[in-house]
């Protein structure tokens, strides 16, 4: 079951990879190359780690939780995109 669900993203990625990025603000940095991608997506992450960590953000219980799992999942997420770069940019 995991790995059809791996090669299920992995088909996504590829088709997005050839095709285009979905965000047209990534894809414009996927067009100068994957490291600035890669980078912007990390500033990104933790630029929203650091408004949690540094209690920058309305003190509502609901609006932290919402923004640590959407922080964790957009983390998870860029470790895809870093093992789909490494797989599609330098094999």
């Amino acid at each position: 079951m995991q790995d059809s669900a791996f090669f299920c993203c992995k088909g996504l990625h590829f088709y997005f990879a050839i095709n285009k990025e979905a965000n047209p603000l990534m894809n414009v940095l996927l067009d100068l190359g994957p490291m600035p991608f890669l980078f912007t997506k990390i500033l990104l992450s933790s630029f929203l780690f650091s408004l949690l960590y540094f209690d920058k953000i309305p003190n509502w219980n609901i609006l932290k939780r919402i923004l640590g799992v959407g922080s964790i999942l957009y983390t998870i997420i860029i470790g895809f995109h870093g093992f789909w770069i490494i797989e599609v940019f330098y094999s």
